[in-house]
């Protein structure tokens, strides 16, 4: 995502000292973390490129976005931006009764002296200065005949919303008019459609609401999107509700009961999706058992959802998802799960920076890792936290090497012969024989953890150690021999090679200088 986000900055940087650019980003509360991440890139890009201009010369590039309060993705973006000094904030007050009138006049095409004293007053307390609530408002009474012209101007006929309730009901009732004279098929639809999502995605409206054909489904989408219910998205699969308070308008006329079932079948519908194949947001998936009152699956969900953004280096949205899931782990999780909470938990720790926290994670890992290998991969793991103790650091790494059946020798008399074993297996047994010898104490699994466990231990060998260093660069390249992984065996074949090297320069280990960096040369080229 860097790269895409460096050259679309820099294009539009571009595209600036052609023609200035505004661009706008609306209704920015619903933006994903990658679209706000490219914000405040983008936004980074134009204070490095106004630095570079003289005083008081105007930029040809700016960012305009808006968005409604009260999300906290959104406030999490402002923070960063002001922190930053990227952001300058306004806030919009909400309308005076003077701009009410004008607001009401605009949507009925008249001047704003034409519009009557009582209905501006009228619209004015139902909607508080809104001006979502009061274009809707008014377009709804308009359109019911409860405002008419008369000669002495714009006046309300009647009343019919119940002006004495809080601004949410006032909202709702205003939205209930505009959804009130669908049919039927529409009526049934919405449910539904509110509980996927702001963005529903028809193949999986039809799975849910079953009792409607194909055709009785695309007529009743066709009537919510002429009713401007729903809008047409960029994909012909999907539908997105027009504001998202319709949605929730809808959401809050259904009982908790039905909301509840309602998720449930959209996810026993995604689980059908997955199982044929179909890609299915596991994050998504798990929002659903949530309000389907499904924890189990919630929570394994969430664990899978987290292990996939960390595969993908979302980090941020990994640690997201183990802090919902942690939140609704069930009392009888399994130790195998609690496991993989904790290890992802410290790896995604680690990655943000959060080194106490990650070693707390970590050590809570430990103590539920059951095989040889969840025991290895946190002890690395652990290792990898102690970046100012290298002794402890060493520890680590032996225990998680003792724990995958590969124990370092200690005495030198040990070490060295360790060191004959380990080159005279790489260099003369055949990779068939020393695949079965490996495989004697090892699992596959377990040689690819091992491997860069030595990897890792070769960093932080005191140079001045050249028989641990060879002995742990000797071992790495044996094991790395059988593998069919290429990355881990040209890592192992670069130590050693630049070991074979460094072995020139202190002692042959039974090799002429010659021999040794001709050797070095092979296997760096190998590599």
């Amino acid at each position: 995502d860097l790269y895409l986000f460096r050259a679309l900055a820099a294009m539009f940087v571009e595209l600036s000292q052609i023609r200035p650019l505004c661009l706008c980003f609306d209704d920015i509360q619903w933006a994903d973390n990658s679209t706000l991440a490219f914000v405040r890139h983008l936004a980074s890009a134009i204070v490095q490129q106004a630095h570079q201009r003289k005083p008081g010369q105007p930029l040809p590039i700016t960012i305009l976005s808006t968005g409604r309060s009260g999300y906290e993705q959104l406030n999490a973006f402002r923070s960063k931006m002001e922190a930053q000094a990227f952001i300058a904030e306004l806030v919009l007050s909400p309308l005076t009764t003077h701009e009410t009138r004008e607001l009401i006049a605009l949507r009925l095409g008249c001047l704003a002296s034409s519009v009557g004293e009582e209905l501006t007053t009228a619209i004015d307390s139902l909607c508080q200065g809104n001006p979502f609530f009061i274009s809707e408002t008014i377009r709804e009474w308009h359109t019911r005949g409860m405002v008419v012209r008369t000669t002495e101007g714009w006046q309300r006929v009647h009343a019919t919303l119940d002006e004495e309730s809080s601004l949410p009901s006032s909202v709702r009732s205003a939205l209930r008019t505009r959804i009130g004279d669908l049919s039927d098929a529409a009526q049934h639809l919405l449910p539904a459609a509110a509980a996927i999502g702001r963005i529903a995605d028809l193949d999986l409206l039809g799975e849910v609401v079953t009792d409607l054909d194909e055709s009785q489904l695309l007529d009743a989408v066709d009537e919510l999107l002429a009713k401007r219910v729903f809008v047409e998205t960029a994909t012909a699969s999907r539908v997105a509700f027009a504001h998202d308070l319709l949605r929730e308008t809808v959401q809050a006329d259904l009982t908790a009961n039905r909301r509840r079932s309602l998720h449930r079948k959209i996810a026993l519908v995604l689980e059908k999706q997955q199982e044929r194949g179909k890609s299915v947001s596991l994050a998504v998936l798990a929002n659903h058992y949530l309000a389907g009152e499904m924890t189990a699956q919630a929570y394994q969900t969430l664990l899978d959802a987290a292990e996939h953004a960390q595969r993908a280096y979302a980090f941020e949205d990994s640690l997201g998802y183990l802090d919902l899931a942690k939140a609704h782990e069930p009392s009888n999780a399994s130790e195998s799960a609690k496991f993989r909470m904790g290890f992802m938990l410290a790896h995604g720790k680690l990655t943000s920076g959060h080194t106490e926290e990650a070693k707390e994670a970590g050590t809570q890992a430990l103590t539920y890792a059951a095989t040889p290998e969840e025991k290895g991969i946190t002890l690395a793991l652990l290792g990898r936290l102690e970046t100012h103790n290298h002794q402890i650091r060493q520890q680590h790494f032996d225990a998680a090497l003792t724990a995958l059946g590969e124990t370092r020798s200690k005495p030198r008399l040990l070490q060295l012969a360790a060191i004959q074993y380990n080159m005279f297996a790489f260099h003369f047994i055949p990779v068939p024989v020393l695949r079965l010898l490996n495989r004697t104490k090892y699992r596959v699994e377990k040689q690819e953890q091992a491997c860069e466990i030595l990897n890792e231990l070769a960093h932080i060998i005191t140079p001045d150690d050249v028989i641990t260093y060879t002995q742990v660069c000797t071992g790495n390249a044996r094991l790395a021999k059988t593998l069919s992984d290429s990355a881990g065996k040209s890592l192992a074949y670069a130590k050693y090679g630049v070991n074979l090297g460094l072995s020139g320069l202190n002692i042959p280990l039974n090799f002429l200088p010659e021999s040794v960096k001709w050797i070095a040369l092979r296997y760096g080229l190998m590599a």
